[in-house]
C-alpha cells in the first residue's frame, strides 16, 4: 500500500512538471474581442514558450476586413519590441502572429475566422497573468489545435493599453458580479 502511495505520488509529480514544462498556462478569455479607447494603441512583445517563430501585427478590423497598423517582430528576435499606433475609438484591435515554420496564420478577437483556424487566442483584461505585465494581455497557441498543448504561452502580447474589452464582455461580468454585491449589500444590513 505505501509502495503504490510513493508511486502515485511520484506520477503526479513528473505529469505536473510536465505540463508546465514551457513556461506558464496563460489564463484569459479564448477570442475576445478589443476596442480602442481613444485615439492610440500600443503594444509591446512580451514573454514567450515556443521552438517556432511567430511574427506578430497588429490591425484593426470593420467585421470583413482587417487593416495593418504595423509589424512589431517576432517572438524570437523582438521581446520588449513596442509600437503605437494611431486609431479610431471604438476600432476593433486585432493582434495577429504568422508562423512562419508551418506558414500559418492566427487572429485574435472576432477575425479569428479569417485565419488558418480559429480558437488561437486568449485575451486577459483583469491582469490574471501577473507575472508578464498588462494592463491587457493576448497570449497565442502557435500550433494546428489537434497537437498543440493548450498552453496559449507561445507567443505573447504584454502591455496593450488604450484597448477594453467589447460591451458583451463588460455586461457578461456585471451580471455575474451584480447579485454578489446584493447579497452583500442585503447581509449589511
Amino acid at each position: 500500500m505505501k509502495r503504490t502511495i510513493i508511486i502515485m505520488i511520484a506520477l503526479l509529480v513528473i505529469a505536473s512538471s510536465l505540463a508546465f514544462a514551457d513556461g506558464y498556462n496563460f489564463v484569459g478569455t479564448l477570442n475576445a474581442s478589443m476596442y480602442a479607447s481613444g485615439n492610440t494603441v500600443t503594444a509591446t512583445i512580451g514573454p514567450f514558450w515556443a521552438g517556432y517563430t511567430n511574427e506578430i501585427s497588429l490591425y484593426t478590423f470593420n467585421g470583413q476586413q482587417l487593416t495593418l497598423l504595423g509589424y512589431l517582430g517576432t517572438n524570437q528576435a523582438n521581446v520588449g519590441a513596442t509600437g503605437t499606433y494611431a486609431v479610431n475609438s471604438g476600432d476593433e484591435i486585432v493582434v495577429g502572429i504568422h508562423v512562419t515554420d508551418e506558414n500559418t496564420i492566427y487572429y485574435s478577437g472576432s477575425a479569428g475566422f479569417l485565419g488558418t483556424e480559429t480558437g488561437h487566442a486568449k485575451v486577459d483584461f483583469t491582469g490574471q497573468n501577473p507575472n508578464i505585465g498588462g494592463p491587457v494581455l493576448v497570449g497565442f497557441e502557435d500550433m494546428p489545435l489537434r497537437v498543440a498543448d493548450g498552453d496559449f504561452n507561445d507567443a505573447t502580447v504584454v502591455s496593450l493599453s488604450g484597448v477594453v474589452p467589447e460591451p458583451g464582455t463588460i455586461l457578461a461580468a456585471l451580471s455575474i458580479l451584480a447579485p454578489a454585491g446584493m447579497l452583500f449589500r442585503r447581509r449589511k444590513f
